[in-house]
């Protein structure tokens, strides 16, 4: 080997010794090719390009420019625009040009370099200097990961703030492995505009339901009570699919044999078969989630929630209340000094909540029924759901419920997918959201295995096919689920631990209200100084702009900015104010107007909070 593949083994072992480590074997296999004569990275022919530099060619095609390399990569890194995004994403690189371009021109972003073979990665190390790459401060080095693995890195960056890099030829050899990446990556570009669209929509009212119903926070046990406890029992979640239908029937055997687990929009039908569920799975803030339980009572489940939920929720009569972990930041921000609920996974769908929370309390196995996730002979619900009832009593003999529900089916773009018999069914974007959400959590190895009763259901990687008369050839389990619920809940909140929640609680509650105030006042008077700024003539800038940055460095630190974050304006929305402003010309100006505004709202939203803590 080279002088240049042994400073840059010495690197990535220094900033990467266990991934290196998990390396050696073929690290050694290409060293000791190399002693004997033979050529380990046989797959890559090394050209020399026109300026002098090296070039690579992999069955037939070029990985970079036959000209001038390191041009072309400058080129492409002086383009890419810190502000947009903050961090760049490689899907393979070749020899590393381009990565070596981002690295010593952008200090501040995160690289992410992906490569599913890791020899290709030892291949370049042994004709390219990859120091900057090594040594720049923010490299995520993900070699032979998974896609799902993949993944969780872009989630935890966000993938609105990720720049993808992708050259054709450069992953050719691994086509499939990079196609079926870019399709999981746009379904969660897809969900997290849901997602933001979501927030601007209903951040008021998770707000006041969450102002409403905060106190719960420090007297209801959370899930993480019955985690890991069910090691012995299958579970049974009940999604409101129109197959439900066929389940209901056998419902009662099903329970003296597993955990059962019911989304919201299922209980109805539920307690029509005249079977309580163990847990009732209601995560959404909305009235018409709280109206699926209206009117009902299931006094032997426990109802899971949220503390943003409708406030109508709390009074639903069962045998006990717990939370998750809240969604939003005003929740989390007293949990984090209350003590952790327990985390659900919210894929968009109560379903998904409710198979998360199956695999939180470790069940053994999870078995689906009525998760459709498609229209099977065009239903939308499973007869006697809310949804189906309220078409029903809103039904004129012009408008009748089979019209309303032909005309959700409209109201949605449908298409045609596949079923587990191979069979076509008709199915939405927003359904194959929340199966791809089941297949990305199930593609890891250590995933509980998931089945559904259904054959007819949208097909989805990773959920397999049982037989429901299979199942209930199963032994009753009655004492292992006694013991469950029994050990679990010996260790709900003592009266004593409650009310000293309570005292804690009123304490945290002054505390964000003096920083919530403080935060209004110091934005308030930045302001007021744009304001004047903007009325004056002749300013002294330098000392404006000083007197801003001490302002945003307040905000900056405020213990309760991430809390105002929620209903403060999208980067988008913010964008769109602006546009419809008429700026100053002057530039120092123009800059104080946006500051001015940005000042504005956020005294809108902090007004906002404490306008609603007042009344906690």
């Amino acid at each position: 080997m080279n002088s240049l593949w042994n400073k840059n083994k010495n690197l990535f072992f220094t900033r990467f010794p266990a991934l290196a480590s998990s390396l050696e074997d073929q690290i050694k296999k290409a060293e000791t090719d190399f002693s004997e004569g033979k050529n380990p990275f046989s797959f890559w022919s090394i050209e020399d390009a026109k300026n002098g530099s090296l070039t690579v060619r992999e069955n037939g095609m070029l990985l970079h420019s036959s000209y001038d390399p390191l041009k072309e990569a400058n080129q492409t890194a002086a383009s890419f625009k810190e502000s947009d995004t903050g961090a760049a994403v490689f899907m393979s690189f070749g020899l590393g040009y381009l990565p070596s371009a981002f690295a010593k021109m952008h200090k501040n972003i995160i690289l992410v370099l992906i490569e599913p073979d890791a020899v290709r990665f030892l291949a370049s190390m042994c004709f390219f200097d990859w120091e900057d790459i090594l040594t720049h401060a923010e490299c995520v080095l993900a070699l032979a990961c998974r896609q799902d693995e993949i993944i969780k890195i872009i989630d935890r960056i966000g993938i609105n703030n990720c720049a993808f890099f992708l050259q054709r030829s450069q992953t050719s050899h691994a086509i499939e492995y990079f196609d079926s990446l870019q399709i999981l990556l746009e379904r969660n570009r897809k969900k997290a505009q849901i997602n933001a669209s979501t927030l601007e929509r209903f951040a008021g009212l998770w707000l006041r339901n969450g102002c409403r119903n905060l106190r719960y926070l420090a007297k209801l046990d959370g899930i993480d009570l019955y985690k890991d406890r069910a090691k012995n029992l299958p579970a049974v979640v009940l999604a409101a699919g129109p197959s439900l239908n066929t389940i209901l029937p056998h419902l009662a055997e099903i329970k003296k044999r597993s955990v059962v687990i019911c989304v919201d929009t299922a209980l109805r039908s539920c307690l029509k078969a005249k079977v309580e569920p163990d847990f009732i799975i209601l995560i959404d803030p909305q009235y018409w989630a709280a109206a699926h339980i209206k009117d009902l009572r299931s006094p032997s489940s426990v109802l899971i929630t949220e503390s943003a939920a409708y406030p109508s929720v709390y009074r639903f009569e069962c045998r006990k209340i717990v939370l998750c972990s809240p969604l939003f930041p005003l929740g989390k921000y007293f949990e984090k000094q209350l003590g952790v609920k327990g985390i659900i996974g919210a894929g968009g769908s109560v379903s998904t909540s409710a198979w998360d929370f199956a695999r939180i309390i470790g069940v053994e196995e999870i078995f689906m029924a009525g998760l459709d996730l498609s229209y099977p002979k065009k239903n939308t619900h499973i007869k006697g759901s809310t949804f189906e009832e309220d078409a029903h009593k809103n039904s004129l003999r012009i408008s009748t419920a089979e019209t309303a529900g032909v005309r959700s089916l409209y109201a949605i773009n449908c298409e045609y997918a596949e079923d587990y018999t191979g069979e076509k069914v008709l199915t939405d974007r927003r359904m194959k959201l929340f199966a791809w959400w089941f297949e990305s959590r199930l593609a890891s190895p250590d995933a509980v295995k998931t089945f559904t009763f259904c054959p007819q259901n949208l097909a989805v990687p990773g959920i397999k096919v049982a037989r429901l008369e299979d199942f209930l050839k199963k032994p009753e389990k009655i004492e292992e689920r006694k013991k469950f619920f029994k050990t679990a809940e010996d260790h709900s909140l003592s009266e004593e631990k409650i009310m000293q929640n309570e005292l804690n609680f009123d304490r945290i509650l002054k505390t964000l209200i003096d920083s919530l105030t403080s935060l209004y006042k110091t934005a308030k008077d930045a302001m007021q100084l744009c304001k004047k700024a903007l009325s004056n003539s002749k300013n002294n800038y330098s000392d404006i702009f000083k007197k801003l940055s001490i302002a945003d460095n307040a905000i900056m630190t405020s213990g309760s900015k991430e809390i105002v974050s929620l209903i403060f304006p999208s980067k988008d929305k913010l964008e769109s104010i602006f546009a419809n402003e008429t700026l100053p010309n002057e530039a120092a100006k123009a800059s104080i107007f946006r500051s001015m505004i940005i000042y504005k709202e956020i005294c809108r939203a902090v007004d906002e909070y404490l306008k609603h803590l007042s009344e906690v």
